[in-house]
């Protein structure tokens, strides 16, 4: 059996403090306080002895470790406990300096290979590849042999035989983040390329490197101790770990301690920074077959073609349950009944999806979550938790639930009434876009694809997975260049043209993605994130940026405390409605909508969509708007366009295409979906509170 829950609660705000995360675990904590002696030894190792590393006293020469000599004393009557300290900053600067200088090596190479094309690419990776299939240590002894001994030439051998490693990884992060969400936005808008790499690329390409040049560092201090060992690093009578366990290893039998402690010190150095960068991974084993399924999700018509019953949440209390067919049909709770109103459908164009009563928040007191958004919650609803009834429902007034909450709202302009255009903006003739697979086979994403959007309305593009939807908006945008065809914004060339050319008019072609945490740099907050846009248009100083921030998220619905907020502590929502702001702040002329709201619960849809709509008709901007699915597209569109296998198979205005589809596939794309929910609008249904539950 199948057991399906949705919720769609207001979204609550992330606390400002963390939880307490309990004690510390002894492994980290030990790690963490013998980093902090290396540290200060390194730093000031006079704080720790006040003898000489360097002075040799050979009356007491070979003395095993006591009271007078914790480490004991070398051959030459040294103090072994203060050469391993002075030799702490000599093996730590060395195994810090040769990390630093691979790491700065192997970024600027694998940042070249990844930004300089294709043959940039090919002729350092085939470099890297080279110096990768030498074995580290060969590589290194191989480098100061040509150098020459010294601590310099050290640092330089091993940064050289660890660098072609870190630009194997700089490059494919810099590949993963060049085509990120965030990447392409800062695109659309403008950015110049090197601002773009300097501000975007660089930032979140080098990011892991922190964690692999911890670990990193390890390998780097064991290397130069191994090469001071053999006499090539830093020369006597210099303290350094590798050499003074060199000098012992010829007393091991007769004065254990001369090599015994500078080794310790090696191994605990390494294995400390190590223990800072294990990572624990949690892995979820599978259920076998035939067992139950419980569906958590917020598409109702998921819903709908999966579940055998169905358990609606609002505020963590379950305000209704019972068989699928029942609850979604005829509703008796006023939340679910609004979930279902927020589906965009047939019956519903032209009209507001979303409830004209704030949004509330669930109550905090023993009554009805719901009671604070509920049109006909009273003192009882808003004092007392309601029972459940025979029909699974739980509220005061399950009758008036199964009536629609609120006439339905006309908007001033809404979409789908005649409406005039105006002129064409952006105009696509003939556009293919040809891949090759893995197998070198060649495909044609887009093909022979022509539209043209006029000032002022919404262009709907609908599909299945596949279709060449994003491909087509990624032309649009000048994200890609088509192997065929063209495009022309405002009558100018906007493909086949240097990026030099296309700049200037970035800022007016926008776009709204569909993972907006995605398209939002992780290391900035909202204010940076408007901020960014807003600097491309002619408002300057910093005051003046900050009102101008606030002003766009009021226009979305949003308070000016969210500028102070990363992304990440917002809701989808609340993320949706930042990347429309960003994407207005220059003012643009096109706005490209690549589904927008697909990861949102239906009545947070319901809110974009006649947020979209309201912006069209206040600032006139015109929507290319993408998706799947066809209650929204039917919803907010003026005139679809349905693609197949990279072409456009009908197109025309959207009530006439989607209700006498001309095409099978649009017929059959039609048909596929889950629930219709371009059937008629349901006439609605009372039910006595006292009738026996159904069957």
């Amino acid at each position: 059996m199948t057991v399906a829950t949705t919720s769609a609660a207001p979204p609550r705000r992330a606390p400002r403090g963390r939880p307490w995360p309990g004690p510390p675990r002894p492994a980290p904590l030990a790690a963490a306080a013998a980093l902090t002696l290396i540290g200060l030894a390194a730093a000031h190792p006079a704080l720790f002895t006040s003898a000489s590393p360097v002075e040799t006293d050979p009356a007491h020469a070979l003395t095993a470790p006591g009271a007078a000599h914790w480490f004991g004393t070398d051959q030459l009557g040294r103090d072994l406990f203060t050469r391993v300290l002075y030799g702490t900053r000599t093996s730590v600067l060395l195994g810090l300096g040769s990390t630093l200088l691979a790491v700065a090596g192997g970024a600027a190479l694998g940042l070249a290979a990844a930004l300089g094309g294709r043959w940039a690419d090919r002729t350092l990776m085939r470099l890297a590849d080279v110096l990768l299939a030498l074995p580290p240590i060969l590589l290194a002894l191989l480098t100061v042999t040509v150098l020459g001994p010294g601590s310099v030439n050290v640092t330089i051998a091993i940064a050289v035989a660890f660098a072609p490693g870190y630009a194997r990884i700089v490059r494919a992060e810099t590949l993963v983040v060049r085509t990120s969400g965030y990447v392409e936005s800062a695109t659309v808008l403008g950015l110049r390329r090197p601002l773009l790499i300097l501000r975007h690329i660089v930032p979140n390409a080098l990011g892991p490197m922190l964690v692999l040049a911890t670990v990193g560092f390890g390998a780097s201090l064991i290397a130069a101790s191994g090469l001071s060992f053999l006499g090539l690093g830093p020369q006597p009578p210099s303290p350094e770990w590798g050499t003074m366990l060199s000098e012992g290893r010829n007393f091991l039998s007769t004065a254990w301690w001369i090599g015994v402690f500078p080794g310790a010190a090696i191994t605990c150095t390494a294995l400390d920074v190590t223990v800072q960068a294990q990572v624990l991974a949690l892995l979820d084993t599978l259920r076998g077959r035939g067992t139950s399924l419980l569906l958590i999700s917020h598409d109702l018509s998921v819903v709908a073609g999966l579940a055998d019953r169905v358990a609606v949440m609002y505020g963590g209390r379950v305000v209704e349950q019972g068989p699928t067919a029942r609850v979604l049909g005829t509703p008796r709770h006023p939340y679910t009944r609004a979930l279902l109103d927020a589906v965009p459908a047939t019956h519903t164009k032209g009209t507001r999806l979303s409830s004209p009563r704030p949004p509330g928040t669930p109550a905090e007191a023993e009554g009805c979550a719901y009671a604070a958004r509920c049109p006909w919650a009273d003192d009882d609803c808003r004092t007392t938790l309601p029972e459940r009834d025979t029909y699974g429902s739980v509220c005061h007034h399950p009758r008036t639930s199964l009536l629609q909450l609120a006439p339905a709202t006309a908007a001033p302009a809404a979409s789908g009434t005649e409406r005039a255009f105006g002129a064409p903006l952006l105009v696509a003739e003939h556009l293919t876009k040809r891949y090759r697979a893995p197998d070198g086979t060649a495909y044609d994403a887009v093909r022979d694809v022509s539209l043209t959007l006029h000032g002022g309305e919404t262009l709907g593009i609908v599909g299945e997975s596949g279709s060449g939807k994003t491909t087509v908006a990624r032309i649009l945008l000048g994200l890609t260049e088509p192997d065929a065809g063209t495009v022309r914004f405002h009558g100018t060339p906007w493909t086949g043209v240097p990026e030099k050319r296309r700049r200037p008019l970035r800022p007016r072609v926008q776009a709204v993605q569909q993972d907006p945490l995605g398209s939002f740099d992780p290391r900035y907050d909202v204010e940076r994130v408007l901020g960014e846009a807003i600097a491309l248009t002619a408002v300057r100083g910093r005051r003046e940026r900050r009102a101008r921030a606030a002003a766009l998220l009021d226009q979305v619905g949003l308070p000016a405390s969210v500028l102070r907020r990363r992304p990440r502590e917002l809701s989808g929502g609340q993320r949706q409605r930042v990347a429309i702001a960003r994407a207005l702040a220059p003012a643009p002329d096109v706005v490209v909508c690549d589904e927008p709201v697909s990861a949102l619960d239906v009545s947070v849809q319901a809110q974009i969509l006649d947020l979209l709509d309201d912006l069209r008709r206040e600032t006139g901007v015109t929507l290319l708007f993408i998706s799947h699915d066809l209650g929204v597209v039917h919803h907010i569109s003026d005139r679809v366009l349905v693609m197949k296998d990279g072409a456009v198979v009908e197109s025309g205005d959207v009530r006439t295409v989607f209700e006498h589809p001309t095409e099978p596939y649009t017929r059959r794309l039609l048909a596929a979906v889950p629930g219709t929910p371009f059937a008629p609008a349901p006439t609605p249904v009372i039910l006595s509170s006292s009738a026996p539950p159904p069957p």
